[in-house]
């Protein structure tokens, strides 16, 4: 047990839950916790071999090493607040950025897992805010083309105007060289326009003659004065504010969807029909765990629908609550005192779970092995009674011309 000798501030004595001790023993005294777990689970053999070679044990380790790392983490984040107030000494000041300087040096390390295999440079940094910008800007981008595509109408693209900044300057550098090289590649002039389809279309005059009408205009798109982000902007608070009446500059659009065929937008109520028989899977999917004694049909079956489904025929709640006088068993119903099987192990710890797991598993191995004897012993005996009674009656010479 670590002791302390140090004189503890007056200021700090009133704010720190161990008066008696300063703030660099209390982090050294949690942080000595945390090594101790950690070297018993170096002396278990890591944690997945102190895990399964004795799971009540590891239990009790893994509790210690978690109270001791909320310990930790509560007090960082205190003296971290005391940092930050104002009325506090300068001399209080240096010992709490001492006491986490001693947390800065041994985080990495308190912070590993003995059992588990650390790979150099496996840990990815945090993204940048202009990473993530990029990254936003980029979504947008692919859902603005994916969007065009799927409404399958004719449109150019317009050059964007002074007062509306394009969307590949918003983009970092690091992110829009490689993302627009292809494109520029693509085309000699550095642009990329989709041409229009000029379909003929058909038209029926007043002669009853036909006549090819003239090709149809691209729809061009007019540039608006906001950015992107601020539509973006006003998009979420359009959607998110029920009393708002704008509409913004374009809509969301499923990507799953094909468009419509029609330009109508009646919705049409869904006619649900139920078959007269219902199809009843096998014995042998239905049945867990099964006999290895029993062969189980695998084919499905097909049974009428019980009265009770239409809702004109439905049945009181009283007539299938077991502790009800009315209570009448259906076709599913199991027999009185049956013992349930506990498949979603409600109120049951993880460890106990796999354990009765385990033992269900044992049960079922062990009948499958005695059905295998049984059925090797059932053999020898026929054999034994064909030899016996069988082979004695049999001419042998006969049965060799044959």
């Amino acid at each position: 047990m670590h002791i302390c000798t140090h004189v503890v501030p007056t200021f700090l004595a009133f704010r720190l839950r161990s008066p008696k001790v300063c703030p660099r023993c209390i982090v050294e005294q949690q942080i000595l916790v945390i090594q101790e777990v950690q070297r018993e689970l170096v002396d278990r053999g890591g944690t997945f071999k102190s895990k399964e070679d004795d799971p009540s044990g590891h239990k009790t380790i893994r509790m210690v090493w978690r109270d001791a790392k909320i310990a930790l983490t509560n007090t960082i984040i205190k003296f971290e607040d005391l940092l930050k107030e104002k009325d506090v000494p300068a001399a209080d000041l240096a010992e709490l950025r001492d006491a986490l300087d001693v947390w800065e040096r041994k985080k990495i390390v308190l912070g590993r897992v003995p059992g588990v295999l650390y790979v150099a440079g496996a840990e990815e940094e945090e993204p940048t805010e202009d990473e993530m910008e990029g990254a936003r800007l980029m979504m947008e981008l692919l859902r603005m083309v994916v969007g065009k595509e799927m409404e399958g109408e004719e449109m150019a693209v317009a050059t964007p105007t002074p007062s509306r900044p394009s969307l590949r300057s918003q983009l970092p550098i690091k992110i829009r060289r490689p993302l627009f090289a292809a494109l520029d590649e693509s085309q000699p002039g550095g642009t990329t326009v989709l041409q229009p389809k000029h379909t003929p279309i058909l038209v029926k005059d007043t002669s009853d003659r036909m006549q090819q009408s003239r090709p149809t205009r691209p729809t061009i798109p007019k540039p608006s004065s906001k950015p992107l982000i601020e539509a973006q902007k006003t998009e979420n608070a359009t959607s998110t504010d029920p009393n708002l009446t704008s509409c913004p500059n374009w809509t969301r659009k499923s990507i799953l969807k094909r468009p419509r065929t029609t330009t109508s937008h009646s919705h049409q109520h869904k006619r649900i029909r139920i078959t007269d028989y219902a199809t009843v899977s096998s014995e042998a999917l239905s049945t867990s765990n099964p006999s290895p004694f029993h062969k189980l049909c695998n084919k499905p079956t097909r049974q009428a629908h019980s009265p009770h489904i239409v809702a004109e025929q439905q049945r009181p709640r009283s007539a299938f609550l077991r502790g009800s006088t009315l209570y009448t068993p259906g076709v599913w119903a199991s027999s009185a005192h049956s013992r349930k099987a506990n498949t979603s192990f409600f109120n049951v710890s993880p460890y106990v779970m796999k354990m009765l797991q385990k033992g269900e598993f044992r049960e079922e191995e062990e009948e499958k092995e005695l059905a295998r004897g049984l059925r090797v012993v059932a053999g020898a005996w026929v054999g034994l009674w064909w030899v016996r009674n069988v082979v004695p009656g049999l001419d042998l010479g006969v049965l060799m011309e044959q």
